[in-house]
């Protein structure tokens, strides 16, 4: 086995490509020959490994830093391979199970042969995680106050919402940064639970909540409205909810009867061939009287499965309508045309998202929706208003930020605002033509001011550079 490793370490020295697992079979048999009293020029004439690399191995060994005894371990043939499976469980149980949390955790302790060692239990893994929350919660405790001290004042938006399971838990979360402000159980739900509680995330912290957005509840309105003080944006994912509500139960009813009669069609046309091909080639099962037409009997089965297949089509296509007219709002509510970059005023997202209800009208007629789905399309529509209020509240603050520093001129203003309201896909998501067709168009328009932070902070480090 070792002559086999060394002799595929020559071959590989041809071409100046050496494996992992060859190096540290060779870096163990190196080190053992020297223990032995052999120099290393002798072991790397006899098994054809160049000297410099083999000093340059072992080299590298000797500066990985960590105890000496864990770098001799994972350095050796046994090391790697434990190495190698502990990588391979990672790899497969963070990217490719769509399970998650403790029982992730299990399972990735069983396939790296971890759990020879650790516990993977659920409960005694529960243990470990219950633990380790807590104490990233003394953590927050105690760092918070340090780190709010050391921030300069910035106006932020709030992102709320209520959560249950089954218990209600409020959460607000700062967009930009993805900081959790506020995720704690509540008895009610009511404005003044909120106030306190977002009091309690925002204290000691020097910012000033100028816009929350949420979803349409009272309690949190009136939170916005009289304890906030600030500007309140409608959740456009809950308004596309409230559509597909209105238009998707039925649609999915559809689909499952069309699915349902085209595989019974499937089955009706292959029963009537094999029925056909048994009477040709068993005649002693055939009966008396006149044999069953059976080129017009799976012809007719035939056509009544195409009939199947199109009514089963032409659901999808109802199905892909809908999908088209919720991407459609989306891109209608935007201050900057996605295919061209070009600013759109508020009127002109005005048209745009009345012309994406009409058509959504004109879909809920063609599919015959009762008027229980057309309130929810009409329940969406309300929001209209305040969706161009957040559009004007948006555009005003951008100026605002452009004048505080001095930038003038429409194109600049624009230019700087448009490399940060541009949307990207979300990191790690499998994207489709869609998303990669807005990712594209978004690295077309996006200016050199920077491409990471938000436009608040990009305009203040612009500011910077130009005082």
């Amino acid at each position: 086995m070792w002559r086999a490793s060394v002799t595929e370490a020559g071959q590989q020295h041809a071409r100046r490509n050496w494996e992992r697992q060859v190096t540290v079979e060779v870096m163990a048999r190196a080190e053992k020959a020297q223990a032995a009293g052999q120099s290393q020029v002798r072991f790397c004439k006899a098994f054809d490994i160049p000297r410099n690399t083999l000093r340059y191995w072992l080299e590298r060994k000797a500066h990985l830093g960590g105890h000496p005894k864990v770098v001799n371990f994972f350095e050796s043939p046994e090391g790697l391979a434990v190495l190698h499976q502990i990588c391979m469980a990672a790899h497969f149980v963070i990217e490719f199970l769509p399970r998650t949390g403790i029982r992730g955790m299990c399972e990735f302790l069983e396939l790296s042969g971890l759990s020879k060692f650790v516990a993977s239990s659920y409960g005694a893994q529960q243990q470990v995680s219950a633990q380790m929350e807590a104490e990233i919660a003394r953590y927050e405790e105690r760092v918070q106050g340090r780190l709010a001290a050391q921030m300069a004042p910035r106006k932020i938006t709030l992102c709320e919402d209520e959560t249950f399971h089954p218990q209600i838990c409020l959460v607000g979360i700062e967009p930009v940064s993805d900081f959790i402000l506020v995720e704690r159980y509540a008895e009610k739900r009511d404005a003044k639970t909120w106030d306190a509680q977002v009091s309690r995330g925002l204290g000691g912290l020097p910012v000033e909540v100028v816009q929350s957005t949420s979803d349409e509840g009272k309690g949190l309105l009136a939170h916005v409205r009289e304890g906030l003080g600030a500007h309140h944006s409608p959740d456009l994912f809950h308004l596309q909810r409230e559509i597909a509500k209105g238009l998707c139960p039925r649609l999915n009813a559809e689909l499952r009867r069309a699915r349902r009669a085209h595989e019974e069609a499937i089955e009706v046309s292959a029963a009537w061939k094999q029925a056909a091909e048994l009477y040709a080639h068993y005649p002693e099962l055939r009966g008396p009287g006149r044999p069953p037409n059976f080129p017009k009997r799976i012809g007719q089965a035939a056509q009544a499965q195409e009939q199947a297949h199109q009514a089963l089509e032409q659901v999808k296509a109802e199905q892909q309508q809908v999908r088209e007219a919720l991407r459609g709002i989306a891109e209608a509510y935007h201050p900057f045309d996605l295919k061209t970059g070009q600013r759109r005023s508020v009127s002109r997202v005005e048209r745009a998202l009345k012309q994406q209800f009409a058509q959504l009208d004109q879909l809920a007629e063609m599919l015959g929706l009762d008027e229980r789905g057309k309130a929810h399309i009409d329940k969406a529509r309300r929001l209209i208003p305040k969706l161009l209020t957040t559009l004007a509240f948006v555009l005003s603050a951008i100026k605002a930020l452009c004048g505080r520093i001095g930038l003038a001129g429409p194109r600049r203003a624009h230019a700087l605002s448009t490399s940060h309201s541009w949307p990207l896909p979300a990191p790690g998501r499998r994207q489709g033509p869609h998303r990669r067709g807005t990712k594209s168009h978004s690295r077309c328009f996006t200016s050199p001011a920077g491409t990471v932070a938000g436009p608040e902070q990009s305009i203040d480090r612009l500011g910077a550079h130009r005082a």
